[in-house]
């Protein structure tokens, strides 16, 4: 490993968390997420969901549990991104947020580029090994 290396590896997930923590902060700012109806308006847009989920709007609970959801997914990975046995459930809880996001914003350019700026978090020894294996049995078939 290069010390150039580390040092953007590190500021890249600085800025991430940093980024994940300040929306967490913004999302609580707003009325609207903290009475668990942020999914809802965003579903509600016309403009923006892949999916047609209307239907949602007779289960008030679970868009209110999906709504904080997603503020306590920022707070949480904002601050405990950097401990290690929280780092892998946080990665992979962070996808499934990230998947949800893009169905009812429509944004899946953005909600991919966080789920990449998230493997900034993955060790790259392993993140190279993972791809490699893969590319082998890629070739293999």
């Amino acid at each position: 490993r290069s010390v150039a290396a580390n040092i953007a590896t590190r500021l890249i997930q600085l800025h991430f968390a940093g980024f994940c923590l300040l929306v967490g902060l913004n999302m609580l700012a707003g009325d609207v997420w903290w009475a668990g109806e942020g999914v809802w308006w965003l579903i509600a847009r016309t403009e923006s969901p892949l999916t047609d989920l209307s239907v949602l709007a007779h289960w008030p609970l679970l868009i209110n549990l999906w709504t904080h959801m997603i503020v306590a997914f920022h707070l949480v990975f904002g601050l405990l991104a950097w401990h290690p046995l929280a780092r892998p459930l946080l990665i992979v809880c962070g996808f499934g947020i990230w998947v949800s996001m893009a169905l009812i914003t429509g944004l899946l350019a953005w909600c991919g580029m966080m789920m990449v700026a998230s493997l900034a978090f993955v060790d790259p020894q392993w993140l190279g090994r993972w791809f490699m294996r893969n590319a082998d049995d890629g070739a293999d078939r």
